[in-house]
Order: structure tokens, then C-alpha cells, then sequence
């Protein structure tokens, strides 16, 4: 109950920031509309319902982009671009498709506005990267092998039940017997044809 109320708030938190973005970039039509249509769409309603990790990811892109326009929007505001590169970084651990937002807005960046403020710039990156270096150095601890965010070995809760431990297991094994589980349940499963 718990856990589907948490993926339910923060999808639900993504809504005033979507209709905020709206907002900024076109007109206040706009802004209803994509917040209602992000409201209604069934995907986001089904993330709300489990434990998705697209809800988190979502609320930290779209909070993310806002602070984006933020930052360009009179006077230049290096440290708005810092604190969104370090939301962007937290939003790698949900998903990793915030390396290409991040690496979208800090081309932006350096193409207009932040030519010479190269050092921000640095500043942002190694915001955006800290996240994912603190949970690699966890992971590879842990695994005994060198772990980048997007090599997380979480490939099957169903190991945990059988007794293996998926952090010290590595990848070819996981894989295999991944496999093995997979035609296991299908060689158990009754045929109706």
C-alpha cells in the first residue's frame, strides 16, 4: 500500500511542474491540456499502481526542465544549472536516459549562454555525476567487479526466493539461470491448445 501510494504522490507531484513548463514555453491552453493528457495517459496511471521507477525518473525530468528554463530565462543563473545537473544525476540512478536530457541541456548551455562560464559547466557535470559514481563504488563493493549504473545486477527478484544472492553472482551466470528459470515456468505451465 505503501509503495503505491509513493509512485502515486510523485506522479502526481510532476503535474504542477508539467503545468508550469507549459506555462513558460507556450500558453496557458497548452499548459491544461499536457497536464491533463499526462494526468489521464495509461501508462502513468498504471506506474501508479506498482513500483516503477518512470515516476521518479518523470517528477526529476520534468522539475529538472523547469529549473532548464529557469536558468536562461533574463539573467543568467550558473548555480539553478548546478542544482539541476544534480537532479538530473539523481534521475540517472531511476533511469538511464537522463545521460541524454542532461547531455541535451548542457549543449544548449554551452551553446548559448555559458560559453565562458566553462567552470559552471564542470561544476554541473560533476553534479550529475556524483550520484552515479557513489552507487557504481556501492555496486562494485559489493560485487566484487567493476558495476556502472546501467550494469545494476537485478535481473530477477525470483533468485532472492531461491537462495542466491544477485549482487555476488556474475552476469553470465545471472543470465543463465535467468534463462533456466524462464524455461522452467514454461515447461510448467499447462497447455490449452
Amino acid at each position: 500500500f505503501y509503495g503505491r501510494l509513493l509512485t502515486t504522490l510523485l506522479g502526481a507531484a510532476a503535474v504542477p511542474f508539467l503545468f508550469r513548463l507549459g506555462l513558460k514555453l507556450f500558453s496557458l491552453r497548452a499548459a491544461v491540456i499536457a497536464s491533463i493528457i499526462y494526468s489521464l495517459y495509461p501508462n502513468y496511471v498504471g506506474f501508479s499502481h506498482y513500483l516503477w521507477s518512470e515516476t521518479m525518473y518523470t517528477l526529476l525530468s520534468v522539475v529538472a526542465a523547469c529549473l532548464f528554463i529557469e536558468a536562461f530565462q533574463g539573467e543568467v543563473r550558473p548555480r539553478m544549472l548546478c542544482f539541476l545537473a544534480g537532479l538530473m544525476g539523481l534521475a540517472l540512478l531511476a533511469k538511464e536516459a537522463a545521460v541524454l536530457s542532461f547531455a541535451a541541456a548542457m549543449l544548449v548551455a554551452l551553446g548559448i549562454h555559458f560559453k565562458k562560464e566553462a567552470l559552471w559547466l564542470a561544476c554541473a557535470t560533476a553534479l550529475f555525476l556524483v550520484p552515479a559514481f557513489v552507487y557504481s563504488l556501492y555496486a562494485s563493493h559489493r560485487n566484487e567487479r567493476v558495476i556502472v549504473v546501467a550494469d545494476a545486477p537485478f535481473y530477477n527478484a525470483n533468485q532472492v526466493l531461491h537462495g542466491r544472492d544477485p549482487w555476488k553472482m556474475r552476469p553470465v551466470e545471472n543470465q543463465r539461470l535467468f534463462v533456466d528459470d524462464m524455461m522452467r515456468k514454461a515447461v510448467e505451465l499447462p497447455h490449452t491448445y
